[in-house]
């Protein structure tokens, strides 16, 4: 597989925008998360016509494994790991997805960790942590996304909520948000097979205070990223036509000495949930305004 994302700083996302001469970036002072308890869900812009098809949350002490998968869809669900990416040092692991309090925990650890390394001979790892993927329980094409969630900050983490296409083709890959240890800006990426990488990096100094909602508006015309109702990226170019999937990981993109802690370093998330319609509008999002 070509799995790769984005290595790049979200301080340095600006930049790599800009050179690629491709993306649509907007930055804006005003696009900060609120460190709401209970954010609203913003489908009430949808107007008519949209349907729920995809309300998944997180009630009692255990994942439903008919929705949520541990790992990717290609490797074991027991164990696993981002072959794409040469600075990541975690092997996912099931014992690290935590459920309660209505929500899923990802806990990252510093613990050395036995797994595979990419042509199948024994691994130790450094760390451990969680991850969720909607396959084997949900893929779709074009909608409304929406995640209720709380990205942590840390040295060396990575948090990320992204979409992968179902056929096991990348690219395709979809990022709706990543962010990278105890930076105070966060980046959306969009990966074609035809185009060039597009992205946008904006200031986000709270995701890691109360829950927030990320929100991936895609059609066939337009595409556009949402933090706490705000549309911080948009773009017509490069538009994925095919089904994909659902993934929330923590990964861990530096080593160290951390000691990180099983609540507030934590990636949390609560719902994730989408809605479709029959038919999309060429120009104009049916959502609030950025």
């Amino acid at each position: 597989m070509g799995l790769l994302r984005k290595t790049a700083l979200a301080a340095l996302a600006v930049a790599g925008c800009f050179t690629a001469g491709s993306c649509s970036y907007q930055s804006s002072a005003s696009v900060l998360p609120r460190a709401d308890q209970s954010p609203p869900a913003y489908v009430s812009g949808l107007g008519s016509g949209w349907k729920p098809t995809f309300n998944g949350t997180f009630g009692g002490s255990r994942l439903n494994r008919s929705v949520w998968g541990t790992c990717y869809p290609w490797q074991s669900q027991n164990g696993c790991t981002n072959y794409g990416n040469a600075n990541e040092y975690e092997w996912y692991t099931p014992s690290q997805d935590k459920v309660y309090g209505g929500a899923v925990h990802l806990i990252p650890r510093r613990i050395p960790t036995a797994g595979k390394a990419s042509n199948g001979a024994p691994k130790q790892y450094a760390y451990r942590s969680g991850m969720i993927t909607s396959d084997p329980g949900y893929r779709y094409k074009y909608g409304y996304l929406q995640v209720t969630a709380r990205i942590p900050a840390g040295s060396g983490l990575w948090p990320a909520l992204w979409l992968l296409p179902a056929s096991g083709q990348w690219p395709p890959e979809i990022d709706m948000i990543e962010h990278y240890g105890n930076s105070l800006m966060s980046t959306q990426h969009l990966h074609s097979p035809d185009y060039a990488t597009q992205e946008a990096a904006e200031p986000t100094p709270a995701l890691s205070v109360g829950w927030h909602t990320f929100g991936l508006y895609w059609s066939k015309y337009q595409m556009a990223w949402y933090i706490d109702g705000q549309r911080v990226f948009d773009t017509t170019h490069g538009i994925p036509d095919q089904d994909m999937y659902f993934l929330a990981d923590l990964a861990v993109y530096q080593q160290g000495r951390q000691n990180w802690n099983a609540l507030t370093n934590s990636m949390a998330v609560r719902s994730v949930r989408v809605w479709q319609a029959g038919s999309y509008p060429r120009k104009g999002h049916p959502l609030l305004p950025g």
